[in-house]
């Protein structure tokens, strides 16, 4: 799981301006273009969906009570970022986003038959 999540976040940064991520760049870098290709395609938070199956995966190899408030701290974390950072793109990106939400998925991939 954990390396799974692994691929995700290392794919995931290939559509960023890392710099500008990081806060160590103009943030306008990041934010030109609504990125929607790669598996921004699949998913909206891929950067999220990666660290909560880490951080998932840790804890199940090491499910301790510790881990277990790690685990649930960072699910609240992580919605709570999610719903602050979907306010900033509608902002941002307005109907464009708001297209984009309806027809992608925020965490968990669709399934095709």
């Amino acid at each position: 799981m954990a390396t799974y999540a692994l691929f995700i976040l290392k794919e995931s940064f290939r559509k960023y301006n890392t710099k500008a991520f990081l806060g160590l760049a103009d943030p306008e870098l990041q934010s030109k273009k609504l990125i929607a290709e790669g598996l921004q395609k699949h998913i909206r938070h891929p950067l999220y969906a990666g660290t909560l199956l880490l951080i998932i995966g840790f804890f199940f190899f090491m499910p301790t009570r510790e881990n277990l408030v790690i685990l649930c701290v960072s699910v609240v974390y992580v919605f709570i970022g999610i719903a602050l950072e979907e306010k900033k793109l509608i902002k941002h990106f307005g109907d464009k986003y708001q297209a984009y939400k309806k027809n992608t998925p925020m965490l968990i991939p669709k399934i095709k038959k």
